[in-house]
């Protein structure tokens, strides 16, 4: 349960609403038992999500296994409304539970038990079944859910199920069950996907589908166009590790994605307007309207989709639509949230994605292969996302504030990889710092937080640990350019119009920088002896081997080190932020790969 918030608290007031957040399971107990109308107001706080509740106890397996064999068993009257204030099915709190030592023994005796089929046969007795999350239960066999012993079907309308990483799961089923018809949020993710996935996946209908997740599937082009079938009603879509080409792309700019918003023009604008969310415009010609397709962010994981559902939907009358058709969950806007990355996409399909719409708010692309750039390094994968940072400007209309890509786009530098490898060499880390950063002086141009004060949230990947100069200062620069993005903000928010409720909302700027790192593989600065990098690592490995030669085999000639020392990327900048006379109060996060065992 969410804490109410103001406008609910002056409209009724309630102090049973404001104080029961902070109560656990045990006090919600006791405060039903008061009185008839706390028992009234507690009762449905401990039935809405029960396995939650049950996670939370010194028993919650055994707990589990009786709850459900009690479930169907309740008599009908008035202990059975009970049973329909049953709303939510989490199961992720008590999967979790069963990878800890204290539990293994209970879960243990429980297992044979706490298996999808199970479930859903018990769950066919909650009227008021609504949100459903199963993940990494075990499955024996499949068998149409919600079945009742009596053959009659469950009539609820259930808006969210994630069945993610069960891979014996057959999905087929979701698309042929009525239950799940009216779905609004479906996440697949990591099951496996069979022969007839395609065939019936794209003769299924889910009219109301505004989130899929369908991660992990090993899906290609072709299966991508069946599995979406309602067009731009599909606002959030997760295709994360799997086939896909930069084709995707193309037919995801064509079919699901809105053409860009129109930009106003010739129109009289102030110098602080891009640090506002939609300011007001005055120009000569009548202004596009746009504000169907304006929507703020929407929750794609669970418990904010829930919470939302919960907070602004009626999920207590069955055949009433959970939301209204003017809620911005149901606005058909295109997607605007989009996470599409580990798969075969290059710099040239992100660069048609990034300068094609402006539809956009989330976006995460990782990184993709780039072209060899003419650093004539043999046997090497380039990952950068050059040319790119124009879409990501303000001036360009983009809408995104959400995003993950490439570090290339702030450092200008690409990430060099030995074939076969997640790790860098040195060899190949001055190659890109230095070579290529010294070639391109000036004709990159780097993303610089002023740039786009609606980007909120920015994630860099796969940047070395160590750098020879041009990557580490340019991060530095970054963060400082971060903090001056923030003073301008806290300017702009004392000037004239900007705190009164009917000005336009101040943007908030960068608040999160994730910087995600790569470990190198322990290899020295070096340059080939002979130009092949098997041969290179063959010789090497052979040195110390036994030679019935005096004094072995000589050692190829090795070069001098370069002029300076690798830097240590993550120390400095922590040192870096600790030292900063213009403190940025975003939040930096640092990811670093644990280093392989020796």
């Amino acid at each position: 349960m969410s804490l109410p918030n103001y406008q609910e608290v002056i409209a009724h007031p309630d102090v049973l609403s404001i104080f029961a957040t902070y109560l656990d399971v045990n006090s919600l107990v006791a405060v039903s038992r008061v009185t008839r109308a706390w028992h009234n107001f507690a009762n449905p706080l401990l039935w809405a999500d029960p396995i939650t509740i049950i996670s939370q106890l010194t028993t919650p397996f055994l707990k589990l296994v009786s709850f459900m064999r009690k479930l169907k068993d309740i008599e009908i009257g008035r202990a059975s409304k009970t049973r329909d204030l049953v709303i939510t099915l989490n199961f992720k709190p008590l999967v979790a539970l069963q990878y800890q030592l204290a539990y293994q023994q209970q879960y243990a005796q429980a297992e044979g038990f706490i298996t999808t089929q199970w479930i859903f046969k018990n769950a066919a007795y909650m009227q008021n079944l609504r949100f459903i999350m199963v993940d990494g239960l075990s499955v024996l066999q499949d068998i149409p859910p919600f079945q009742r012993d009596d053959g009659s079907p469950h009539p609820a309308q259930v808006l969210l199920l994630s069945t993610s990483w069960m891979p014996d799961i057959n999905s087929n089923w979701i698309a042929v069950d009525e239950a799940f018809r009216n779905l609004m949020f479906l996440d697949i993710s990591y099951t496996t996907r069979t022969e007839d996935f395609t065939r019936v996946y794209s003769t299924c209908s889910f009219p109301n589908l505004r989130v899929l997740k369908l991660r992990g599937l090993r899906l290609t082009d072709t299966h991508l166009p069946r599995a979406i079938a309602n067009g731009h009603k599909l606002w959030s879509l997760d295709v994360r590790d799997n086939l896909l080409t930069d084709q995707a792309v193309e037919m995801l700019l064509q079919r699901f994605i809105l053409p860009p918003i129109a930009q106003p023009t010739h129109a009289v604008t102030s110098t602080d307007m891009d640090l506002f969310d939609n300011p007001p415009v005055y120009q000569r010609e009548p202004r596009v309207e746009t504000a169907l397709h304006m929507v703020p962010l929407r929750p794609d994981d669970e418990d904010g989709f829930m919470e939302y559902v919960s907070r602004n939907g009626n999920l207590a009358q069955e055949d009433h639509p959970p939301l209204d058709d003017a809620d911005d969950m149901l606005r058909p806007t295109g997607l605007t949230q989009l996470y599409i990355s580990g798969n075969k996409l290059t710099s040239l399909g992100v660069h048609r994605l990034l300068h094609q719409t402006t539809r956009l708010q989330v976006l995460d692309v990782g990184s993709v292969r780039a072209p060899t750039m003419q650093l004539n390094i043999a046997y090497a994968t380039h990952l950068a996302q050059l040319n790119s940072v124009h879409a990501l400007k303000s001036q360009s209309g983009t809408r995104l504030e959400v995003l993950r890509i490439h570090h290339s786009v702030v450092t200008c530098a690409p990430t060099i990889l030995p074939s076969n490898s997640s790790n860098y060499d040195l060899r190949h880390l001055h190659k890109a710092e230095i070579e290529f950063s010294n070639r391109q002086v000036g004709a990159l141009e780097a993303l610089h937080p002023l740039d786009n004060p609606r980007i909120r949230y920015l994630c860099l990947t796969d940047i070395p640990t160590k750098s020879y100069g041009p990557i580490l200062n340019r991060l530095k620069e970054f963060i400082t350019l971060c903090a001056s993005q923030q003073r301008l903000i806290e300017i702009a928010a004392t000037g004239i119009g900007a705190a009164h409720h009917r000005g336009p909302k101040l943007l908030t700027g960068l608040r999160t920088l994730r910087l995600e790192f790569i470990q190198d593989n322990g290899s020295a600065v070096g340059i080939s002896a002979s130009g092949d990098r098997d041969a290179d690592e063959f010789l090497a490995q052979s040195m110390g081997d036994f030679s019935f030669f005096e004094g072995g085999l000589d050692a190829p000639p090795q070069p001098p080190p370069p002029l300076t020392e690798a830097l240590k990327v993550v120390e400095d900048l922590r040192e870096f932020r600790r030292t900063m006379v213009q403190k940025w109060n975003g939040k930096l996060e640092l990811v670093v790969p644990r280093s392989p065992a020796v």
